[in-house]
């Protein structure tokens, strides 16, 4: 029998306190969030990205069913033989969108549910985070349809 959050864990969900959008990640990843990093590879073969939509220095681009999401990175070129950036890669992991907004000072987070590497990546040059010219990587995420 599935609970409620797990059967909702491929919708969209907006949330008002962290620990509500904690508490789903921990059941669709079986870890606990790590808000200081865009991409969190798990050990469970399953990684938590975080959007970053809107930031100068990364190229984020939410796509009808899906995401072109920028590699790690933030200053100079980025490189596609970063370990992390390697583990996202990697043919079936399980990938996992949580977006974090802030709007008057107060902060939402939108769970996006699950998503799946296409093996499409696109290099461009975007500026870092003092506005120097870089190689980015950004890979072509597909959302995986709802199973209820």
């Amino acid at each position: 029998m599935y609970s409620t959050v797990s059967m909702q864990l491929s919708f969209t969900m907006e949330f008002a306190r962290y620990a509500d959008a904690e508490q789903v990640c921990i059941e669709a990843t079986g870890n606990r969030p790590y808000t200081g990093q865009g991409i969190r590879n798990y050990n469970n073969g399953t990684t938590l990205i975080r959007s970053v939509e809107d930031t100068a220095f990364y190229a984020d681009k939410f796509l009808g069913g899906g995401v072109a999401y920028t590699l790690r990175g933030q200053e100079g070129d980025q490189s596609l033989e970063d370990i992390e950036n390697k583990k996202l890669c990697e043919p079936g992991r399980r990938i996992f969108l949580l977006e974090v907004q802030t709007e008057n000072r107060r902060k939402k987070w939108i769970w996006h549910g699950e998503y799946v590497y296409t093996g499409v990546y696109e290099e461009m040059i975007h500026p870092d985070v003092h506005g120097n010219p870089r190689r980015i990587y950004r890979v072509i995420l597909r959302r995986l349809n709802p199973t209820v």
